[in-house]
């Protein structure tokens, strides 16, 4: 018997059509320097006697119908280069039996069960133009427990895109849902896309696209509060006197991945979120790929040491360059010489680069608010599926609790020997998720 039975697959459309004037919606040049993969999100939910599976998928599969009506251009199909044809052709929504309960997958990880979660797997197998925008498989655990994996294509949704959606969508399956529609084509009336023949992507996807010889591997840690707290004091600086988690963890990530015996400089990317950095800010349901990079670089002949406070002031000091002002310079058709000139710079930096790591923060996106009216997820994650299509990738994710931080770490063998085995980072966190409490929950 498989160990995931997909037992049904169908398309959900929105339930009402679009209109007129919004069938065609412009994407940005930011879109356009994404490449074309999924990116699988997992969200694991107790057992819930009030309800049955059943009465869980109708209520899934309705509000999902209604939630696409909001957030129509993912309901759509790429038509060219520039645009999305929002023609309501719908979503992947697919239903799968698990030969486990739920505490048998996740006490200890199985691998290769979580990977059978995901109904459309990183790699895209189809045009861009006949590709669904997202893809959702609710898997069905023994003890009743589910599990919800989403795959959204990142070509043109980003993190805060695919939350809002999901969290949209959590909201309509209670009731509770009073949030405006999605803006229409916001990205790109501030960052206008390039027309014809468009190929340029991010420089740094190079540095994180794994080679057929790499051997990679992907595992999470935990950084609870006390261990924050305590590593937030030992980051400070009069430069930096109040890190960030997010900066504080990445700087320790960065040292404990430094190579002692290398006079090549080292890379770290962050990817930013702009809607709060632009003037005035965008709401978080503004659809597309609105990020851009902060490049955090370490060079061994110009530092004396790779202290932690001084790795966490050039990783501050990128991040505040991706200001109001420096994004104002990007907009428009006149910012995007600016901003190739950018990115052919980023190029040559991860060029020098011994190595160059991304981190992605998304700690503070909500996952666990997405309660479709069974209680909050008991984990949210990123599926280990994308490594297919990734290496040399830090995720950070909130804890259940809020408090602390998960690190989804996706590195090659020998680096995550490194990391493992660093004192330092022994000292802040642990391997794994702890799902002692997990008996008691389903």
């Amino acid at each position: 018997m498989e160990l995931v039975q997909v037992t049904s697959q169908e398309i959900i459309k929105p339930s009402s059509p679009t209109p007129p004037h919004l069938k065609y919606f412009k994407i940005s040049i930011f879109d356009q320097l994404y490449p074309v993969y999924y990116e699988p999100l997992l969200f694991f939910y107790r057992s819930n006697p009030n309800l049955s599976i059943e009465e869980k998928l109708g209520r899934l599969k309705e509000s999902l119908s209604k939630t696409l009506t909001r957030f129509y251009p993912l309901a759509g199909k790429i038509k060219d280069s520039t645009t999305i044809h929002c023609n309501d052709e719908g979503v992947l929504f697919a239903v799968a039996r698990v030969g486990y309960a739920m505490i048998d997958c996740l006490k200890p990880l199985n691998i290769e069960l979580l990977n059978k979660f995901i109904v459309l797997h990183p790699t895209c197998k189809e045009s861009p133009e006949k590709s669904v925008q997202l893809g959702i498989q609710v898997n069905i655990f023994t003890c009743g427990g589910i599990a919800i994996g989403i795959s959204f294509l990142h070509k043109f949704i980003d993190g805060t895109t695919f939350m809002a959606f999901v969290k949209g969508w959590a909201a309509i399956t209670r009731e509770n849902f009073n949030q405006e529609w999605c803006r229409h084509s916001v990205g790109a009336s501030l960052f206008p896309p390039n027309h014809g023949q468009f190929s340029a992507q991010m420089p740094f996807f190079a540095e994180i696209t794994p080679r057929p010889e790499q051997k990679k591997i992907a595992k999470w840690f935990v950084i609870d509060a006390a261990a924050i707290t305590s590593l937030k004091m030992k980051s400070r600086s009069e430069n930096v006197y109040n890190p960030t988690r997010a900066e504080a963890i990445s700087g320790l990530i960065w040292k404990c991945l430094i190579s002692s015996d290398s006079p090549e400089p080292t890379t770290l990317v962050h990817l930013i979120n702009l809607r709060p950095k632009l003037s005035p800010p965008l709401p978080e349901n503004s659809v597309g790929v609105i990020m851009w990079r902060a490049i955090a670089t370490y060079d061994p002949r110009k530092e004396r040491k790779k202290e932690l406070p001084r790795l966490v002031d050039l990783l501050r000091k990128s991040i505040a360059e991706v200001s109001a002002e420096y994004l104002s310079k990007l907009q428009g058709q006149e910012g995007k010489e600016k901003m190739f000139k950018v990115l052919e710079e980023g190029r040559e930096i991860y060029a020098r680069s011994r190595r160059t790591y991304v981190v992605s923060s998304i700690s503070k996106m909500g996952f666990y608010e997405a309660d479709f009216g069974w209680g909050n997820p008991l984990w949210a994650t990123v599926s280990p599926i994308i490594q297919e299509v990734q290496i040399n990738m830090i995720y950070q994710i909130q804890t259940e609790s809020g408090n602390g931080i998960e690190v989804m770490a996706i590195l090659e063998d020998r680096d995550m020997e490194k990391l493992e085995r660093h004192p330092e980072f022994r000292a802040y966190a642990r391997l794994k998720p702890d799902f002692q409490a997990l008996q008691a929950c389903i």
